[in-house]
């Protein structure tokens, strides 16, 4: 299993692992004798674990990250925008009513 294994890594990557695609590269390793076609099913179901397992890996490592860059840049959320157009709302009307006493 350890040639499968590099075979996936340096071909297609986990990430992009169907059932389909172990399929196929379990059939291709068969033919070349690297593995019995009694272990198919079980180095099919490894794979497809295995991929799982890796874009969990890579998707919690991601939002981590996500996380983290907003944090540091601090984005507006929808509440402090709705606040502020409040007060500038009130600010305008504050004008408006300052124009309204100069003229």
């Amino acid at each position: 299993m350890g040639i499968l294994k590099s075979t996936v890594l340096a071909g297609i990557g986990f990430a992009s692992l169907t059932k389909q695609k172990a399929e196929e590269l379990v059939d291709t390793l068969i033919k070349a004798g690297e593995l019995n076609h009694s272990d198919k099913k079980t180095a099919v179901m490894e794979l497809l674990e295995r991929a799982e397992t890796e874009a969990t890996e890579v998707t919690t490592k991601l939002s981590a990250q996500i996380e983290e860059g907003l944090r540091k840049i601090s984005p507006a959320r929808k509440s402090d925008l709705e606040a502020l157009a409040l007060r500038v709302d009130k600010l305008a009307e504050a004008v408006a009513n300052l124009e309204k006493k100069i003229q």
